[in-house]
């Protein structure tokens, strides 16, 4: 028990900027374990930000609740994922040879097209929160930060690494197949079912309305990790946090079409 707790706590500091304990350093297969648990760390953000939606509600209207979520998502997880959704479009959009379109994902200044990137995100998941009344917004909360970790597994686990060297994108890279796709998609599935049963009036109609909200998240994450494969050979830890940001907003807009 004690060593499943330590690999949520491996994810969480990964992939948020929590304070966690943490013990010994890294060692063979932690990756793997690790990523099977991304769901339930998005389940954790996910209901931070709830928190903070349900406090904001009690003072503050549907724009200023959105905001603050949009704006405590980003806290949360000190802008990483931000930071390589506008590395990854900067490079894949500049039309440039491999190896450049590397360095230029390197690169720690942001160009036209990772401004425009970032924008854009942050504006659609500001919209679409907004379209969603109380009676499915802690769903959506909840859900979309646990599909875009999820959309993350996916891509560790279907595409190999891009760049040559250690580090720790490949380590998770090397380690994550698809048995760990096949295991974090079980614990979202878990995730999903208990939320539904806590949750005073839920229905099935809510849980497929969220489950297929996932499965369009996984396409939209999926399908940016084969067209960036396609360009540079693989992932980098900046493309893992593009499919991130990219698969929640394919959620949120899944799910305020649906419901």
């Amino acid at each position: 028990m004690l060593a499943h707790l330590q690999h949520l706590f491996g994810a969480i500091s990964l992939l948020t900027i929590l304070p966690v304990p943490l013990s010994g350093r890294l060692q063979a297969g932690d990756g793997a374990r690790r990523l099977v648990l991304f769901p339930l760390a998005g389940g954790i953000i996910g209901s931070i930000l709830l928190g903070i939606d349900v406090a904001a509600g009690y003072v503050f209207s549907l724009p200023v609740r959105s905001a603050a979520v949009v704006a405590a998502l980003a806290c949360v997880t000190g802008g990483l994922h931000l930071d390589g959704l506008a590395d990854t479009f900067d490079g894949i959009c500049s039309r440039k040879d491999r190896e450049t379109v590397l360095l230029i994902m390197r690169d720690s200044r942001i160009g036209a097209m990772g401004a425009t990137a970032l924008v854009l995100v942050l504006l659609l998941k500001f919209v679409l929160l907004q379209e969603l009344g109380d009676h499915v917004r802690a769903e959506a909360i909840l859900f979309m930060a646990v599909a875009g970790r999820q959309a993350m597994v996916a891509a560790i686990a279907l595409y190999g690494y891009a760049r040559k060297g250690e580090g720790l994108g490949r380590m998770y890279a090397e380690e994550g197949g698809v048995s760990q796709f096949g295991g974090s998609l079980l614990l979202t599935a878990c995730l999903l079912v208990i939320w539904t049963l806590m949750r005073p009036g839920g229905t099935i109609m809510g849980v497929a309305a969220v489950f297929a909200s996932i499965l369009g998240a996984l396409f939209a994450g999926c399908s940016l990790s084969r067209a960036v494969a396609v360009r540079i050979g693989g992932m980098t830890g900046d493309v893992y946090g593009a499919v991130n940001e990219v698969a929640e907003v394919a959620f949120l807009l899944f799910f305020a079409a649906i419901t």
